[in-house]
C-alpha cells in the first residue's frame, strides 16, 4: 500500500508514499459504509504500522481518525504518511493525509494523526495474556451468525465478499470470541501485507452484533506477527466505554494486540446516504516487506486448525460444537469449497438451496468438492455426494449425520455405569451359571438395541473406485428409483 519512504534531508522525519484504487486494490471496492467506497479505518491502521517500521518504531500508541477518504471510482488516492523525527522519549508523531488523482493542485486531507514508538521487551507474554488455552472456549455460548451481515447492511455497513471474514463468534459474559479469516480469493494477499485490512476489520464485526459501528481511534496497537489469513480473536470491553482486542494464529501465537478501540456509530445522516455499486475485483499487486514473524496459516481455503497435532483437526472441532454451530460451520464450509470448485470469489455465489448441477456441477467437479470436504473434515465421503444430496443445504446435513456417528460416547452420560457393570462381569466365574446367564441377557440387550434403531438410508456411501461393476449399476438404479 505505500511504494516509497524518504528520509527528508532536513532532519525533519521520514515521509511515505504510496498511490490505492480500484484497479490496483480492487478489494476496496468490499468497503462500503453510509453509501461510500470509503478507505477502511483498518487500512488507515496499516499504512501508519508500515511507517513505523521505516523508523524503527514497532508499536502505535494512538492514531486519532479525522476524516474517512472516499475511494474515487475512476482514479487512483495518493496516500503521504510523515512520521516525525523522535523525541526525547523515542517517540515519532505520525499523519496520514490524502489527496485524489484528479485533484494534482488540491489540498492534501489529513486523515489520521497519531503516534509511534517502540515496544517494551515483556510485550509478547502480555500478548497472550488470558487467551484461552482451549478453543472455542467451553463456557461460551455460540451467536447466531446466520444474518449478521445482511443486517449491516441494512444499518449502512454494506460489505463485500472481501470483508465478510467473520466465520463464528461466541459470548461468555461480556467478553466475545471469534473466528475470522481472509475469505478465498484473498488469502493470497495476505502476505502483501502487514496484516490484511479486511481480516482486521472482520475481527472487531462480532462485536457489532446490533449495531454496526466504524472506529475513531486506537490505542496500544501491536503487530507481532505478519501475512496472517485466519485469526482467532478476543474483544472485551473496557470502563471507558473502549473495547481491547486480542488476535492470534491458528497456533495460537500472537499476531495484534490493541489496548483500547474506541467505535462510534453512524448518524442517521450518514445511514440515509444513497448507496454507491460496487466494482468487480480483479488482481492486486503489491510490494510490502514484512519484518516480523510470519504467522501460522490454515488450511488453505478452509477453515481455521484448532489443534495442528490433529489427523483431522477440523472435525474435531466440529464435533465439539452444539449442534446448530455445527449445522452452520458446515453449510458455510460447503458452500465455501463449492465456490473454489466453480471459481467463485466467495460462497455468496452458492446459495443454501442452490441445486449443484445447476450450478454447473458435472461428475469431475462433483469429485473435487468430495475431495475437498474429505481433506477438511476427515470423513470418507462418495464422488456422488453431490448427487446424492444436491444441495448444500442437504450436504452439509448429511456431514453432520456423518459428523455425529464418528463422535465418541460421552463419558460424563453412561461411562461410569457401563465401567462398573463392566468390572463386574469380568470377575465372574469362568465356567459359572452367572456368567453364561449375563452373556445371554446381553445377547439379547445388543439384539433390542440394534433393532430400535432406525434403518440406514441407503446413500451409496461406497467407494466407486473399488466396487464391481455390477454393484455400480445397482447403485446407478437405486439412485434413479431414489429420485
Amino acid at each position: 500500500m505505500l511504494g516509497s519512504a524518504v528520509e527528508l534531508a532536513d532532519g525533519g522525519g521520514t515521509v511515505c508514499s504510496g498511490a490505492l484504487s480500484l484497479r490496483t486494490h480492487p478489494w476496496l471496492a468490499d468497503h462500503t459504509v453510509a453509501g461510500r467506497i470509503v478507505l477502511p479505518a483498518t487500512a488507515l491502521l496499516e499504512l501508519a504500522v508500515r511507517a513505523g517500521d521505516e523508523t524503527g518504531c514497532d508499536v502505535l500508541h494512538e492514531l486519532h481518525l479525522t476524516t474517512p477518504p472516499a475511494l474515487p471510482d475512476d482514479a487512483a488516492l495518493h496516500v503521504q504518511v510523515h512520521v516525525g523525527p523522535a523525541d526525547p522519549t523515542g517517540r515519532r508523531a505520525v499523519t496520514v493525509h490524502t489527496r485524489p488523482d484528479h485533484h494534482p493542485a488540491g489540498d492534501w486531507t489529513r486523515c489520521a494523526t497519531g503516534t509511534l514508538g517502540s515496544t517494551p521487551p515483556s510485550t509478547t507474554e502480555a500478548a497472550t495474556d488470558g487467551t484461552p488455552a482451549s478453543w472455542p472456549p467451553a463456557d461460551a455460548e455460540p451467536l447466531d451468525l446466520a444474518d449478521h451481515y445482511e443486517r449491516l447492511a441494512d444499518r449502512g455497513f454494506d460489505y463485500g465478499p472481501t470483508f465478510r471474514g467473520l466465520r463464528a463468534a461466541w459470548r461468555r459474559g461480556a467478553e466475545i470470541f471469534a473466528d475470522v479469516e481472509c475469505p478465498p480469493g484473498t488469502a493470497d494477499d495476505a502476505p502483501d501485507h502487514e496484516l490484511h485490512p479486511a481480516l482486521l476489520d472482520a475481527a472487531r464485526h462480532a462485536a457489532m452484533a446490533v449495531d454496526g459501528t466504524v472506529p475513531v481511534a486506537w490505542h496500544g496497537v501491536r503487530l507481532h506477527a505478519v501475512g496472517a489469513t485466519a485469526l482467532r480473536v478476543r474483544i472485551r470491553p473496557t470502563t471507558t466505554g473502549t473495547l481491547t482486542l486480542t488476535a492470534v494464529d491458528v497456533h495460537g501465537a500472537p499476531v495484534v494486540t490493541v489496548e483500547a478501540l474506541a467505535t462510534r456509530p453512524l448518524t442517521d445522516e450518514e445511514r440515509a446516504a444513497p448507496r454507491t455499486p460496487r466494482q468487480a475485483r480483479g488482481e492486486t499487486p503489491a510490494d510490502a516487506r514484512p519484518a516480523r514473524p510470519a504467522a501460522a496459516r490454515p488450511d488453505p481455503a478452509g477453515e481455521p486448525l484448532p489443534d495442528t497435532t490433529a489427523s483431522h483437526p477440523t472435525a474435531g472441532h466440529l464435533t465439539a460444537l452444539p449442534p446448530a454451530a455445527r449445522e452452520r460451520h458446515l453449510l458455510d464450509l460447503v458452500r465455501t469449497q463449492a465456490a473454489a470448485v466453480l471459481g467463485h470469489p466467495g460462497p455468496e455465489a452458492v446459495g443454501t438451496r442452490s441445486v449443484f448441477k445447476e450450478l454447473g456441477f458435472d461428475s469431475l467437479a462433483g469429485v473435487e468438492l468430495a475431495d475437498r470436504l474429505t481433506a477438511r473434515t476427515g470423513l470418507r465421503l462418495p464422488a456422488t455426494l453431490v448427487f446424492n444430496f444436491p444441495t448444500p443445504e442437504r450436504a452439509a446435513h448429511r456431514l453432520g449425520e456423518l459428523l455425529a456417528a464418528t463422535d465418541p460416547l460421552d463419558p460424563g452420560a453412561y461411562g461410569e455405569e457401563l465401567t462398573r457393570f463392566e468390572a463386574i462381569v469380568t470377575n465372574l466365574p469362568p465356567d459359572g451359571p452367572e456368567r453364561r446367564a449375563v452373556a445371554d441377557r446381553l445377547d439379547a440387550i445388543v439384539s433390542a438395541l440394534r433393532q430400535n434403531s432406525p434403518a440406514e438410508v441407503p446413500s451409496s456411501d461406497e467407494d466407486i473406485d473399488t466396487v464391481s461393476v455390477d454393484r455400480l449399476l445397482d447403485i446407478i438404479d437405486e439412485e434413479f428409483e431414489t429420485t
